[in-house]
């Protein structure tokens, strides 16, 4: 249910209760308002020790030099920055008083001076708080160090820059929630020279052909941003921007959902030099279609790439045929390729994808394209399909034929399948309960589709006495007809021991059914939706 504001008063009601839970305007909680002040003032000697470990955040030493002069000053942080480290190198197994005392000195100091330490921040209205739960250790998670905030709420960066990074000196990690945040004004900031990783949910095109043409993102890492569906595309501008923003030579991970590139855009930064270190490439709604992937797939640059994530980017049969020569096919680890084969390909798509040599791959996204009339078994004829760790075949169209084939595939290593929203019933989940034994398998997703007749008792009965999956820790079987046979066979089965998670339908289990599910598995296990 939306509600839509029908007069300026609602509207201005509506924009109060929409600030308020932003944590601005008048009627923002204290805690979160932004207050008046001045930027944290270290000395040049502390801003050295700052500097090491901005140098070397993944050494223990630069923190404990730290340490020493904070306490040294009589700084109560150098003992919490020390206990922090102590804990983290005790094993809690082997030595769990050690653990103990450690925690419980880390403790005591942040509940002691926590909120003083923290104060720069909170006087900017940021919290240390997830879903509504506010907790000092949020925010302390690295060697008892900030580096890692979201900005929630307006006015922090670029406004207050200077005091942002004062109170948080050793910060690597930034992640923009709210939409006032202008990516390309915040890459402006030169204190954005440490920043590693940045992820936007709220990206404009033009905020990132500005964020390209920053000199301060050297150190960047990873990018993760979300754009507006409805928002212009990028396009070839887009792509010639990102071909030349100096920060590419070092990105690792790239993350553009609808960026809106397309055929266009995507060869520009793809082909060039500078996108050579990219491990993880992620574009999916961009508009792209065969070009684009053929472009990815045929690029020198992208040698190392272990994942490559193509949803939604829908793509003819030719440029698949690029798989059994892409530089990249020897070091991808996940390929993700959901809802992007054009209707009538799949057989075609499934032979060239079967014909590639995906030596290391262990995960493979294929849900929204269709499999049925032969694709799936062209696709089983895969080499690379033993390695696999997670397998995503929802709404591939997989019947009962489908499920009889894929029962007879040797996943040895599998450990998480996912057929749900199919066409099978039960016939092929008796069918897939058959077989050599898959040890690995830890998760099966079941759900049916609403659409179609569901399967029923019978599938049920046959996962319950089936010894093909000895380690299976979490079954979904929502939409399942279960009724109270079905259900009773679930409960009574010494099959299902390891189980985690068992996911039904309220109102395909009657109510005695629910009892014994219920009795066997209790609340913690047993999800009832």
């Amino acid at each position: 249910m939306t509600w839509r504001p029908e007069t300026p008063e609602d509207l201005e009601k509506a924009r109060r209760f929409y600030d308020s839970a932003r944590g601005v305007g008048p009627d923002a909680p204290e805690r979160r308002r932004l207050r008046p002040g001045a930027p944290v003032r270290r000395t040049s000697e502390e801003l050295r020790f700052i500097s090491a470990i901005l140098a070397r955040p993944d050494s223990d030493r630069p923190y404990l030099d730290y340490a020493d002069w904070l306490e040294e000053e009589g700084d109560a942080y150098g003992a919490y920055i020390r206990a922090c480290i102590n804990q983290n190198n005790t094993s809690m197994t082997s030595s769990p008083e050690i653990w103990l005392e450690h925690d419980r000195t880390r403790e005591a100091l942040l509940e002691k001076h926590g909120e003083k330490w923290i104060k720069p921040l909170t006087d900017l209205g940021l919290q240390p708080e997830v879903i509504g739960i506010r907790n000092l250790n949020f925010w302390f998670k690295h060697r008892g160090t900030i580096q890692e905030m979201e900005i929630d709420r307006p006015g922090i960066l670029p406004e207050n820059a200077a005091r942002f990074f004062g109170g948080a000196p050793l910060v690597r990690r930034l992640r923009l929630n709210d939409e006032s945040c202008d990516v390309g004004r915040i890459a402006r900031v030169p204190q954005m020279a440490q920043i590693e990783e940045i992820e936007s949910f709220d990206a404009a095109p033009p905020h990132f052909m500005e964020m390209c043409r920053s000199p301060h993102l050297a150190k960047l890492r990873r990018l993760d941003l979300l754009f507006d569906s409805t928002a212009e595309p990028l396009g070839e501008e887009g792509g010639q921007a990102l071909a030349a923003a100096r920060w590419l030579t070092g990105l690792r991970r790239l993350k553009m959902s609808y960026a809106k590139m397309g055929d266009r855009g995507i060869p520009c930064f793809v082909s060039v030099p500078a996108a050579a270190r990219l491990e993880y490439l992620e574009l999916p709604n961009d508009g792209g279609t065969g070009e684009g992937l053929a472009a990815v797939l045929s690029s020198s640059h992208l040698s190392g790439l272990q994942t490559l994530i193509w949803n939604g980017n829908k793509c003819g049969k030719d440029a698949f045929a690029l798989c059994h020569a892409a530089p990249c096919r020897d070091t991808l680890r996940e390929l993700g390729l959901g809802a992007c084969v054009e209707d009538g390909d799949g057989v075609a798509v499934a032979e060239s994808l079967a014909a590639a040599s995906f030596a290391r791959l262990e995960r493979f996204d294929f849900n929204g394209n269709r499999l049925d009339g032969g694709g799936l078994t062209a696709l089983l004829a895969a080499p690379w399909l033993a390695g696999l760790r997670t397998l995503n075949l929802s709404k591939t169209q997989l019947g009962d034929a489908e499920l009889e084939s894929l029962a007879q595939t040797d996943f040895r290593r599998l450990e998480h399948l996912q057929i749900d929203y199919n066409v099978f019933r039960d016939a092929g989940v008796s069918a897939l309960c058959r077989g050599l034994s898959w040890p690995a398998l830890k998760k099966l997703d079941l759900m049916a589709d609403e659409d179609q007749p569901p399967p029923g008792v019978d599938a049920a009965q046959a996962l319950a006495a089936s010894s093909r999956f000895p380690n299976l820790a979490e079954l979904d079987l929502r939409g399942f007809t279960l009724g109270t046979a079905g259900a009773e066979a679930l409960a009574r089965s010494s099959r299902l021991n390891s189980l985690t998670s068992l996911k039904v339908t309220a109102s395909l289990v009657s109510s005695d059914g629910g009892g014994m599910l219920l009795n066997r598995f209790g609340e913690s296990i047993l999800d009832v939706s």
